[in-house]
C-alpha cells in the first residue's frame, strides 16, 4: 500500500530545486564551505542502530574536543520535528544537530552526499522515504573522503579522521 504519494509537474520540481538546493542550505554555508574537518552522522529516533553507535560517536567527538579544525554533525531523516527535539534534549547524542534548520534542504543534501547531483540522475526528482542509516560522512574540502552506512567501526573512523588532519 503506498501512502502520501505526491505527484509535481517538472517546472514545481524545478522550483523547489532551485529554492532549496544544496548550496541554498545552512549546511552548506556555515560548514560544508568551510575548510574544517565535518564528521556527519546521518540518523532517526526511531533507527536502533543509529541509537546504538551514539555512544560511541561521542566518545569520538570527546577525544577529539580540543581540536578546532573538526566538526561533528548530526542530520536526521525524521519528519517530524518534535521527535527530533525531543531526542536530542534526551542528551543522548552530544553532536551539533542541524535537522531543524536544514528540514526542507534534506533531501537535496542527502542528493549530494550520496552523489545524485544533476538532474540527469532520475533519482535526482524521486524523494524516497526509506534509506540505509546510519550513514557516517567525514568530509575535507568539500570532498568526501569516507564514509560508512551501518552502525560505525569507531576504530576505524577515529584512523580516517587522524589521517585527515595531519
Amino acid at each position: 500500500m503506498l501512502k502520501n504519494i505526491k505527484i509535481k509537474t517538472t517546472e514545481q520540481v524545478e522550483e523547489e530545486r532551485r529554492e532549496f538546493a544544496f548550496e541554498n542550505s545552512p549546511f552548506y554555508e556555515k560548514y560544508y564551505k568551510s575548510d574544517k574537518l565535518i564528521v556527519l552522522n546521518i540518523w532517526a529516533t526511531w533507527c536502533k542502530p543509529c541509537i546504538e553507535e551514539m555512544p560511541a560517536l561521542n566518545r569520538l567527538k570527546n577525544h577529539f574536543s580540543d581540536n578546532k579544525d573538526i566538526i561533528f554533525l548530526s542530520l536526521s531523516t525524521d519528519e517530524d520535528s518534535i521527535k527530533i527535539n525531543s531526542f536530542l534534549d534526551s542528551d543522548k547524542f552530544n553532536f551539533e544537530d542541524i535537522s531543524i534548520e536544514n528540514f526542507p534542504y534534506r533531501k537535496y543534501i542527502l542528493n549530494h552526499l550520496k552523489g545524485k547531483k544533476t538532474k540527469s540522475d532520475p533519482a535526482f526528482y524521486i524523494r524516497i522515504e526509506s534509506s540505509e542509516i546510519p550513514i557516517t560522512y567525514v568530509i575535507k574540502d568539500q570532498k568526501i573522503n569516507y564514509s560508512h552506512t551501518g552502525k560505525i567501526d569507531s576504530a576505524k573512523l577515529y584512523n580516517q579522521i587522524n589521517s585527515l588532519l595531519k
